[in-house]
């Protein structure tokens, strides 16, 4: 699976924030509170619909953001030749699921199963070792062979 782009619209502290990422390797560095946790939480929200964080969906609703305004991420992703565009809503602002230019479904639960099924994993293979969060990587480093 490649991240193409990401677009974050009044997520966390992201007001209005596109990535563009290459088909290799990529790196997001900036100081603490930068935001770059937050760009890994709203990928893996992307992906199985669950950021990761404390609380609720809208607790991740960048704080200053008129209510009047949407917030929701949104992603294209490429897998075993085709494209995955999704999108998350977490506040006016619906969701769906797009594989190859043709809209599958607007139902969060039809999504992740959808999602899932697509790139041919588990929430678990993906929150446990593709996209291990910071505090949990020590973790998964000191399990033995079993384990992992």
């Amino acid at each position: 699976m490649e991240v193409q782009r990401l677009v974050m619209r009044n997520f966390c502290q992201y007001t209005d924030r596109t990535m563009e990422f290459s088909p290799y390797v990529n790196l997001i560095a900036g100081p603490n509170g930068s935001g770059k946790t937050n760009a890994f939480r709203a990928i893996l929200f992307l992906l199985i619909g669950d950021a990761q964080g404390s609380g609720v969906k809208s607790d991740n609703v960048y704080q200053l953001a008129p209510e009047s305004e949407p917030a929701f991420v949104e992603g294209t992703f490429t897998h075993d030749g085709h494209t995955l565009e999704i999108h998350r809503g977490l506040r006016k602002s619906g969701n769906w699921l797009s594989l190859d230019g043709q809209q599958l479904t607007e139902s969060s639960r039809e999504m992740n199963a959808l999602i899932l099924q697509h790139l041919q994993t588990s929430v678990h293979i993906l929150t446990n070792y593709a996209m291990v969060q910071q505090r949990k990587i020590d973790a998964w480093i000191d399990r033995t062979d079993s384990e992992r």
